[in-house]
């Protein structure tokens, strides 16, 4: 079987996926096309290029149209969305063999904007209902969504983004004992990275099609920072759609160096991923700064910049938190490793996300996760040991359920195990796998009709 996987960036996200299906007896090729290269704002968020081993990867030329044929499958990203992704889709000649599905996240659906995507999905399911064979829906999220769309017209399989392969290795991270100097003024290593924060704009979400500013979540965060009398002079007095970029801090978080040396019973917690409304940051730090005061010491590293970093510098400040919690920009290779390797739990409060990385990052560094209920990989931990699900309607309740989680402590070697093995069905070749029975399913759908 022949695979060309059609995408508005060469993602890894997906080189585990697309190198174990490069290795797979049942595949004779493997093809990745790609909108345009990753960007320099993704770059500057972290975002490193892939080798794609064993796989055939260029940039989609113009005009060029789908191979087609009995052997041949084309894996669209996304659902009617990335232009240049789907125009190839429709140049696809009507009654041509193959088949093709689709790779996409739910989209977001909470509020007004949200009613409006349920509308462009829907039309967008119609007018694929007939030509598409599957879906690959990320996360239990994704797939509740699309099989709401579709029904039993089209087989949706619950899908994941697999990044790296089994064969990979846990990473030597020296000695882990208890710390009791790091904390001190931060060491060049550990520093923001301010030579690359380029300002960060809204179209780094993955892969939704969804690219708009949306100016009420700006709003929501001045209203949630004001009521707490900070100014958020990070933020645009009356923001535009899609004009607005807040300016990234150029300088030291306004808490680095304060933390100073850690006891061995501190738990150590981390958010890695974009400082953007989305990304629920603020909901995290006002649960944080709310725990009761018998709950174990703790701090907590945020990984990451964006457009609302400054402002969440901010609420840590007016929330007391500058003896709590360190803002180190973007971490890359082995010091974004050696901060996973030390945590004790990942915390991943997003409002809404399609997927969430930092959950298949902890997993493979074996420490416990804490997600929302609106991530689409908070299917993969809940019924996971040591790692939690936080209701997102709910936020009143995140402190009572996070100062439990730390009164536990982290995970002991058992725990370690099953956070292991949980890992390895996010490997390529666990996706390869997935992939092969949703095709299957596919061709056993095409057939009977």
């Amino acid at each position: 079987m022949h695979l060309t996987f059609w995408q508005p960036i060469p993602s890894p996200h997906q080189r585990g996926l697309l190198e174990a299906l490069a290795s797979a007896p049942w595949v004779k090729s493997v093809r990745l096309r790609y909108e345009s290269p990753l960007s320099v704002e993704r770059r500057a968020q972290g975002w490193e290029d892939a080798e794609f081993v064993g796989v055939d990867v260029a940039r989609i030329a113009e005009g060029e149209v789908p191979r087609t044929g009995a052997d041949q499958v084309n894996i669209f990203t996304g659902f009617l969305t990335h232009p240049g992704v789907w125009a190839a889709f429709k140049r696809i000649p009507s009654g041509a063999s193959g088949l093709c599905l689709a790779y996409a996240e739910a989209p977001e659906i909470r509020g007004v904007s949200g009613w409006g995507r349920r509308i462009k999905y829907r039309l967008a399911a119609w007018r694929l209902r007939k030509r598409l064979h599957g879906v690959l829906a990320l996360g239990e999220l994704g797939a509740d969504f699309y099989r709401g769309l579709l029904g039993d017209r089209v087989p949706v399989t619950t899908f994941a983004y697999y990044d790296r392969l089994a064969s990979w290795e846990k990473p030597e991270t020296g000695d882990l004992k208890p710390e009791t100097g790091d904390l001190k003024p931060e060491t060049r290593d550990l520093k923001p990275e301010t030579t690359d924060l380029e300002p960060e704009t809204r179209d780094l979400k993955p892969e939704t099609g969804d690219l708009e500013l949306e100016s009420s979540e700006t709003s929501s965060l001045r209203s949630q920072v004001s009521g707490l009398g900070l100014e958020p002079s990070g933020l645009p007095s009356e923001p535009s759609l899609g004009t607005y970029v807040a300016p990234v801090p150029r300088h030291s978080a306004p808490m680095l160096g304060k933390i100073g040396a850690l006891q061995p019973t501190t738990r150590r917690l981390l958010f890695v991923g974009q400082c953007i409304w989305r990304n629920g940051l603020d909901q995290l730090l006002v649960a944080l700064a709310s725990m009761p005061p018998s709950t174990p010491a703790w701090v907590l590293d945020v990984v990451g910049v964006g457009t609302e970093s400054y402002v969440f510098m901010q609420l840590a400040e007016r929330l007391d938190l500058v003896d709590r919690v360190r803002f180190r920009g973007v971490q890359r290779g082995e010091a974004l490793d050696r901060l996973y390797e030390k945590a004790h739990l990942i915390i991943v409060p997003s409002r809404w996300d399609g997927w969430g990385m930092s959950v298949n990052e902890a997993l493979f560094a074996e420490v416990p996760v804490a997600a929302t209920t609106t991530c689409g990989a908070a299917s993969v931990i809940e019924n996971l040991q040591r790692c939690l699900v936080l209701p997102s309607d709910k936020t009143k309740a995140w402190p009572e359920l996070l100062s439990e989680w730390l009164e536990w402590g982290p995970a002991n070697d058992g725990e370690r195990i099953s956070l292991r093995a949980a890992a390895q069905k996010l490997t390529g070749e666990a996706g390869a796998a997935e992939l092969q029975k949703a095709l299957f399913a596919s061709r056993a759908q095409t057939t009977s009709i």
